[in-house]
């Protein structure tokens, strides 16, 4: 049976008793989703020709940007497309496809709105976190030749997950296994830690006693330096004061 794929996996290969992986790294400022299609031969793409040749029809990555049915194989210079490459295999080829998408244009991804019926990616300010709901898959409905689907959602290290439905988590990574007969929503939140070093307290003469004591001796030593003249007549006078005292302490004990 020939079946379009149009939700997690484009909506551009014909498959045939195929599994397919769907990821999306996720970072504050960005969504990099990038997704793999094995294609084999089958009674409908007889040849790898023909398998090749549905790889070239280009589907925007936009929601709201449409597919030019009538020019499958050209790229509408104002709409956004797929990053492709492929690799040869035996009985077909293994297609890939990656997109960045700014943050705030995910919702509108192609993919992700052909594969569920309610697709949310918002921010709570009061609560200050993140949510992702993808509820109702529908992607199965569209696509009877698809056993499973294999979503993976990865966050980078300043994001911390604060729930989650997942099936698996392994790090930083959250995959979901789906099928016909067993079809999940993903539900989960998360919020971006932004650590930094606090910057050093500057140095007072309140948190550093010692400052204050520098500063008077290098007033101290100021003065003499600026008063050589007097500092030399004291020490003479001192120094004079001593003898005499010494001399009358002495004469008075004989």
């Amino acid at each position: 049976m020939k079946v379009k794929i149009i939700g997690l996996l484009l909506g551009i290969l014909m498959l045939t008793g195929c599994s397919a992986t769907y990821n999306l790294e996720i970072t504050e400022d960005s969504f990099e989703e990038s997704f793999v299609i094995n294609a084999n031969i089958d009674n409908i793409y007889t040849t790898k020709e023909s398998l090749y040749d549905a790889y070239l029809e280009e589907y925007p990555v936009y929601i709201d940007q449409e597919f030019m049915y009538y020019d499958p194989y050209t790229r509408n210079e104002n709409y956004s497309y797929y990053d492709k490459s492929y690799q040869e295999t035996t009985d077909g080829y293994m297609f890939s496809y990656r997109y960045i998408y700014e943050a705030d244009e995910i919702n509108r991804a192609r993919s992700i709105q052909s594969s569920y019926d309610s697709v949310s990616f918002g921010y709570i300010d009061e609560e200050d976190y993140h949510y992702i709901s993808l509820r109702n898959p529908i992607i199965f409905n569209n696509n009877n030749n698809l056993t499973t689907l294999t979503i993976n959602l990865s966050f980078d290290n300043d994001a911390v997950v604060l729930s989650n439905n997942a099936d698996l988590v392994n790090g930083k990574t959250y995959t979901w296994q789906l099928n016909p007969t067993n079809l999940k929503d993903i539900n989960i939140t998360y919020r971006f830690l932004h650590l930094t070093d606090p910057d050093p307290e500057p140095e007072t003469p309140e948190n550093n006693p010692s400052n204050s004591d520098t500063e008077q001796n290098e007033e101290v030593s100021n003065w003499v330096n600026d008063n050589k003249v007097i500092v030399y007549v004291g020490v003479f006078v001192i120094l004079v004061c001593v003898i005499i005292i010494f001399s009358v302490i002495k004469s008075k004990k004989r």
